[in-house]
């Protein structure tokens, strides 16, 4: 990609730039969603196997199983609520990224016709439907 002598990109060097940023996220946002499949499996499991001991070997033992009987549900809640806001804030940052496009877009589309071709930069337009 060659840029202008001034150092600006052209509008289809920009829309490769903030498309390649919007995919990154949305990948983001795909392996988190299967982290918490995961994660959640696992405290699932975990909980089941506390739940299905009918007596244990000690009273040690049985404290500990209480812990865990109340840890394992809040720790599952936590680590849901966290990769709920890490998706809400990745989609949050895509929006940014396309609201950027757009303006550059206006402001460029006169001047620079590069990327008049270019599919929409996320998603299909809804005016176009």
């Amino acid at each position: 990609m060659s840029e202008n002598r001034t150092g600006d990109l052209t509008r289809a060097q920009y829309y490769d730039r903030i498309r390649s940023q919007i995919e990154h996220e949305d990948e983001l946002i795909n392996l988190r969603v299967v982290w918490q499949l995961l994660a959640q499996s696992f405290f699932f499991s975990t909980y089941a196997s506390l739940l299905n001991v009918e007596q244990p070997k000690s009273v040690l033992f049985h404290q500990e199983q209480e812990v865990l009987f109340w840890l394992v549900p809040v720790a599952a809640l936590f680590a849901g609520l966290l990769t709920a806001v890490s998706i809400f804030t990745s989609l949050a940052n895509i929006a940014h990224l396309r609201h950027l496009f757009e303006d550059y877009a206006k402001d460029e589309a006169a001047k620079d016709q590069s990327a008049k071709l270019f599919p929409p930069i996320q998603g299909v337009l809804f005016s176009t439907l």
